[in-house]
């Protein structure tokens, strides 16, 4: 009884010391971010970026977000079936779902755009959507490998997701000049990289727990039965947190 209480607790603080490192990593690095950003962009420029991220936080909240709340939720449900490939085949469609919804709403945008004469604001508006879609990806293996206990992968990943995104915004600037779209770009990229980083990993875990199926479960259905919700009030929430930037 005692060997299992002080494994137990050597676990847990094992899985926090990750938690708190890559999360200090993380805010000291978004403090580096803004300090460059700062020095690289003028005013203008960093308040375009600043809104054209409020339309990447608002697609998550409201297309992408729910979905992966879902994504994560069910999770240890499908690992204790066996379904664990079932369930992340249902995953993936669900997120290209997302990513076709994300899709129409660019077409729109860029519409609106062009025909109010903002068409200057096209080029961000797609590099924002690209990186909203991508980090919904990335939020979606995140949050598995967090439900999978992998907590050490996932803050390495988070912490190092912030550096990269410094030293990519900063090569995109110098390559295309010093611009809002060009950050974004760089975050796009940055996001793409871990993204990948990810996905390997989790290829990893699930392959090591992987045993004969003994679910015939369309996760699908039950994935968005219980995100849809979060879907709507996302709408809420999204306009909340960025309307004082606008």
């Amino acid at each position: 009884m005692k060997s299992f209480e002080h494994h137990r607790y050597y676990r847990l603080t094992k899985e926090g010391s990750w938690i708190v490192l890559g999360q200090i990593t993380s805010v000291f690095g978004m403090l580096v971010l803004v300090r460059m950003l700062t020095e690289y962009l003028d005013p203008i420029q960093y308040g375009q970026l600043a809104l054209g991220l409020t339309v990447a936080g608002l697609v998550n909240q409201v297309v992408m977000g729910g979905i992966t709340n879902g994504i994560v939720r069910f999770y240890s449900i499908a690992s204790e079936k066996h379904d664990l490939q079932g369930y992340l085949r249902d995953s993936w469609r669900l997120l290209g779902f997302a990513t076709l919804a994300v899709g129409a709403i660019g077409l729109l945008l860029m519409f609106v755009l062009f025909s109010l004469g903002y068409s200057r604001w096209v080029g961000l508006v797609v590099a924002v959507l690209f990186f909203s879609v991508v980090s919904a990806f990335n939020s979606s293996l995140s949050g598995i490998q967090n439900a999978a206990r992998q907590r050490a992968i996932m803050a390495i990943h988070g912490g190092f997701d912030v550096w990269l995104k410094i030293l990519l915004a900063i090569g995109v600037m110098l390559w295309l000049g010093k611009s809002s779209t060009a950050v974004v770009i760089g975050y796009t990229v940055s996001s793409m990289l871990i993204t990948v980083s990810q996905f390997f990993f989790l290829r990893h875990t699930i392959n090591s727990h992987h045993v004969p199926c003994t679910s015939n479960q369309s996760w699908m259905s039950q994935i968005w039965a219980y995100s849809w919700p979060f879907s709507i009030f996302g709408i809420f929430t999204g306009m909340h947190l960025i309307s004082d930037r606008w």
